[in-house]
């Protein structure tokens, strides 16, 4: 009750609020942890590897993102699924790659498919943006080389963007918040 009327003084006396929920996936070590953080503190912070998930809600640029950061682990990735099966679970998919990491790009693809091919996804997520992480380290692959070794092109079925960033500084975060903000508030209008 008390929930329901705290909502209500919100719309009436500030607006309806606009609110997203994101689920933020890769392989372990990508970054996840350290973007979600990133984002929600706008400082970098120590991270562990993720058992289970991280939730946090976030604030940017007048829109509120509930972010759940799912652990990466290869046994944990069969779990991934079950995040989804809640009907409108999550309006956006962050996919998180380690550019450096170009032994795993055929892992990463073969997850980042699954996930885009689960029912729920296919029917509730309306963007997907693929963060191509550390991008400060030597020889990392860009977003360019990216778009090819993970097959982008043969998605179809959402509308995808890859941007190059940097969890630890920062850089190209904001770029990736504001398509995701973008996508989304022109998902929600009608005939949008």
């Amino acid at each position: 009750m008390g929930i329901a009327i705290s909502s209500l003084w919100r719309k009436f006396f500030h607006g309806t609020d606009q609110a997203y929920r994101i689920v933020l996936v890769g392989l372990n070590n990508a970054g996840k942890t350290t973007i979600l953080y990133r984002l929600a503190l706008n400082q970098p912070v120590v991270t562990q590897p993720t058992i289970g998930c991280n939730i946090e809600e976030l604030k940017y640029k007048g829109v509120t993102f509930t972010c759940w950061d799912l652990g990466g682990q290869e046994k944990l990735r069969d779990l991934w699924p079950s995040y989804f099966q809640s009907d409108n679970f999550a309006d956006a998919v962050i996919f998180v790659v380690d550019s450096n990491d170009t032994e795993s790009l055929v892992t990463a693809k073969m997850e980042l498919m699954n996930i885009l091919i689960l029912p729920q996804v296919r029917n509730t997520v309306r963007a997907v943006l693929i963060l191509a992480n550390k991008q400060d380290v030597s020889g990392a692959l860009t977003a360019a080389d990216l778009v090819h070794n993970l097959s982008l092109n043969e998605i179809k079925t959402h509308d995808w963007q890859i941007l190059p960033c940097c969890a630890l500084t920062g850089e190209g975060l904001n770029a990736g918040m504001d398509w995701l903000v973008l996508k989304l508030q022109q998902e929600a209008r009608p005939n949008g």
